[in-house]
């Protein structure tokens, strides 16, 4: 029986990988819970982000079809689908899944990012934008990693009017104007603007450490 220290740890280690970005550590982690665990609840839709954000978008569709067969529609698992075909460039199946996800019940939080992507997948000009924005995204964070803040901020607003639904693009936005710039209130509307999209914890926070950062200036 593997023990539940055991399992504790190797949670804790891949939801801590997933959270720092550091996908090699979640995929380590997850993988030997499915070795392990095969059964356990929400492991292979853990593994799944984890493929997905090392963009091994194969694997991660495997993992996600896989929960989806064995455990049945639900609004976490369908919505799931579409972000993977709408961040590996297929623009149909993206559709295909957005359409279902918003049928379900609890799809109401995630209602006006779903219909504005439902929107985007509709035809391949449409999506040709959505391309667009993620190009800019990923010019921001190299601009970033070279400490080029005007370049970075100039890319992910240019990411965020392409594609409103980008929500990293968005925070990253207010990222770089609470930090590098001190400009408050427009960090503030970068933030605001992504949690309409999606509730992300990480949204919510950096809107408490802007008005933390604001009070500090006082």
């Amino acid at each position: 029986m593997f023990s539940r220290i055991r399992v504790a740890y190797l949670e804790r280690k891949g939801f801590n990988g997933l959270a720092a970005g550091d996908f090699q550590t979640a995929l380590t982690a997850f993988q030997a819970l499915m070795e392990q665990e095969p059964s356990r609840p929400g492991v292979r839709h853990n593994l799944g982000l984890a493929y997905l954000g090392a963009e091994d978008f194969a694997k991660a569709q495997e993992c996600f079809l896989r929960d989806l067969e064995t455990l049945g529609d639900h609004f976490p698992r369908l919505k799931v689908l579409g972000d993977l075909c709408y961040i590996w460039g297929k623009r149909e199946d993206a559709h295909h899944w957005y359409k279902r996800a918003i049928l379900d019940e609890d799809a109401e939080p995630s209602r006006v990012l779903l219909e504005e992507r439902i929107r985007q997948t509709a035809s391949d000009d449409q999506f040709s934008q959505v391309q667009e924005a993620d190009a800019a995204y990923r010019a921001g964070l190299t601009a970033l990693q070279d400490e080029q803040y005007q370049e970075a901020l100039d890319q992910f607003q240019k990411a965020a009017t392409l594609n409103p639904t980008h929500v990293l693009a968005l925070n990253n936005a207010g990222t770089v104007l609470m930090n590098n710039f001190s400009r408050y209130d427009e960090a503030r509307k970068a933030f605001r603007a992504g949690l309409e999209m999606e509730p992300l914890p990480i949204l919510q926070m950096n809107l408490e450490k802007v008005a933390e950062a604001e009070a500090r200036t006082r």
